[in-house]
């Protein structure tokens, strides 16, 4: 399924190859108003590059020979900072079949020092959307404009319309931005009496933004406008930009003519009936082949789970993920015996074809729409075209719901990929019956990192060591997506960088991945040496345990703006013994601790048994989002793993 990107993209262009293609010409035009005061903005602004001037959209819905019609034209100035960080090259503005760019125009107004010149900008191009990728493909188109020649000082305004073609891509307007806003504006006008619209605001509650509503006797107006909005900023682990701005979700739930209601969206009656419209016509006729396939897959199958499960895994490793947008085939499925031929699609032809299969065994499974976690609001919350940006497969037999994602390559049978935890799926059941079902987060017991090694002391420089590292979930999928198809050498380079342990003196000897099936965990036992890692004092050597001490470093609550997010629940543990001998003493042991909460928790353990002495690191998460309103909750956790995470322990040389 297309990904309902907004059509206001940023493009910066900061490399000298991309800066070359944007050739920048203009006419001079008239000598325009008073400038900003571009000095104080430079001295109050020290680290952006550019900020909005001004962030205007005005939405106008009617009614015209007996359709709705709906236009927004947008209005953008934004002001060039400093050239030298990260510098506004240019501006993309993507162009659908459904939702089109009409009217653009473009301006430089040049700052002399005290005010600007107005010149047009005719470096405007038209371009297929292309993101170089291997596994994308997009027939869409976007304006390009270049204005290479900006230097601070300058502003750059654009006007254009949005034109939406498709109804049900109406609509959202964010009022935050990565960089700082000085003005913002948005107005939707609409018919009072022929347009039923809904409405919905959200991230509202830190801004102050006003409201303000007029009416004749034919429209009514919205508006809304705030002033000096700050910036948004990236934080380490943290939420999406639209779980962080401030935005309204609009979306018409029916207009009349003069002898009907035509039903749109804003309702899930509505959104489902748009949803099968779009799959009627799919597989219409039978495939014999496909038929043939089918019970190849299942024949020897002991039971429908069985059954399912063989068409999943078959999907899964014979089709190709191949992201494909191209007008209306951004949203519906190819035929499952083209993409069976073909032996690649995307999302919803993989989907397509699980269910095709699937039902042609006489299984129960579903065309499924589903929103990932970039969208941070559900169907039953605002049903939306664009609560979904993706398609599954889902398979319902009694107590049995199971969420089936084939792009997800190395995800077991019943694995829900990690991007769809907590999400609603939209099942369709048949032409009038659906169900919505959310996607369970998986329990942290699924996901689980465990690295246990055994040291011996080589030299009175030198540990060495050999390990076991497994991983399982989630955990394992994401290593196999680095490791698949991967030389020895990168293979040694990527697991070093995630088994290194004490500083920069450790060496990865040598590595053997064991274990690595489907559904089973992932094994790879390794041998390593570390030098220079514990002191010696008096007979005593001195060695911290835990080599998992900065695994907190990077948090820093204090001054932490949005809520935590982690992409699943998941058990990271590392457990280290090390050999004595006949000479050693275990002088001093830490106490074993343990803390924990309902968002997460560790412990810390040691023991010394038949000539080993064993420390055990556990570290669990029980939640994936966290909110500022329960950092002091994690902030109890984290502080107490600093306190101790460099305690030492002591053995005695005799």
């Amino acid at each position: 399924m297309a990904t309902l990107l907004p059509f206001f993209e940023r493009t910066l262009a900061s490399g000298l190859k991309r800066a070359l293609l944007c050739l920048f010409c203009f006419g001079i035009t008239s000598l325009r108003a008073q400038a900003p005061d571009v000095s104080s903005l430079l001295d109050k602004y020290p680290k952006d590059a550019f900020l909005y001037l001004n962030k205007s959209e005005r939405s106008e819905l009617k009614i015209e020979k007996e359709k709705l019609v709906i236009k927004t034209h947008v209005h953008e100035e934004y002001l060039i900072l400093r050239n030298t960080l990260n510098p506004l090259r240019s501006r993309k503005i993507r162009t659908t079949d459904f939702v089109s760019v009409e009217n653009l125009s473009a301006y430089l107004k040049v700052y002399n020092g005290k005010s600007h010149v107005r010149v047009r900008i005719k470096d405007i191009e038209t371009k297929s959307e292309d993101d170089n990728s291997s596994s994308f493909y997009s027939g869409d188109k976007f304006y390009k404009v270049g204005f290479l020649n900006a230097k601070e000082g300058d502003i750059v305004e654009l006007d254009y319309d949005v034109i939406y073609n498709e109804l049900r891509f109406f609509g959202a307007y964010y009022f935050s931005e990565y960089v700082p806003v000085l003005k913002v504006d948005f107005s939707l006008v609409y018919p009072i009496s022929g347009v039923n619209l809904k409405l919905k605001e959200y991230n509202h509650q830190n801004l102050s933004i006003t409201q303000t509503i007029d009416s004749t006797k034919k429209t009514k107006t919205i508006a809304w406008s705030a002033q000096d909005l700050e910036e948004l900023t990236d934080e380490f682990l943290d939420v999406n930009y639209k779980s962080k701005a401030s935005f309204i979700l609009m979306n018409v739930e029916n207009y009349k003519t003069k002898d009907s209601t035509v039903q749109v969206g804003g309702s899930l009656k509505n959104l489902y009936a748009w949803y099968r419209h779009l799959i009627k016509n799919v597989d219409l006729s039978d495939d014999p082949e496909l038929k043939k396939l089918s019970d190849s897959l299942t024949k020897n199958a002991g039971t429908e789970l069985q059954k399912m499960k063989n068409i999943f895994y078959w999907v899964q490793t014979k089709v190709a993920y191949l992201a494909y947008e191209d007008g209306l085939g951004g949203f519906v499925p190819r035929e499952a015996s083209v993409v069976c031929k073909r032996k690649f699609g995307d999302c919803k032809d993989m989907a397509n074809l699980l269910v095709r299969l699937g039902q042609m065994s006489g299984i129960p499974v579903y065309h499924t729409w589903i929103g990932t976690n970039s969208i941070p609001f559900q169907f039953s919350e605002f049903p939306a075209s664009f609560c979904a940006n993706h398609m599954i497969a889902t398979y319902i037999q009694g107590k049995d719901t199971l969420f089936l994602d084939a792009t997800g390559k190395h995800y077991p049978f019943g694995l829900p990929t990690s991007m769809i935890q907590g999400k609603e799926g939209f099942i369709g059941i048949n032409d009038s019956v659906y169900v919505i079902a959310k996607v369970p987060f998986m329990k942290k017991e699924v996901s689980v990192e465990h690295d246990s090694i055994v040291l011996r002391f080589k030299s009175e420089t030198q540990l060495e060591g050999t390990g076991y590292y497994m991983v399982s979930g989630y955990e394992k999928t994401r290593l196999q997506d680095y490791l698949q198809d991967k030389s020895y050498t990168t293979r040694m380079d990527y697991l070093k960088s995630i088994l290194e342990k004490g500083n920069n003196k450790f060496k990865l000897d040598t590595f053997v991945i064991v274990q690595n099936e489907t559904e089973l965990p992932t094994l790879i036992r390794y041998n390593f040496s570390l030098s220079n890692y514990f002191t010696q004092n008096a007979g005593q050597s001195y060695i911290n345990l835990n080599f998992l001490a900065g695994y907190f470093d990077k948090v820093n609550l204090n001054k932490r703006k949005y809520p935590i997010e982690f992409s699943y629940n998941t058990i990271s543990k590392i457990t280290v013994s090390i050999q004595l001998d006949k000479s050693h003493v275990v002088s001093h042991v830490p106490e074993n601790i343990q803390f924990q909460n309902e968002y997460m928790g560790f412990s810390h353990q040691y023991e010394t048994q038949n000539g080993f002495l064993t420390f055990r690191n556990t570290i669990t998460f029980d939640k994936t989002m966290i909110y500022p309103d329960h950092f002091k909750d994690l902030d109890y956790i984290i502080s107490n793993y600093k306190k101790n995470k460099s305690n030492l322990v002591s053995i005695q040389n005799h």
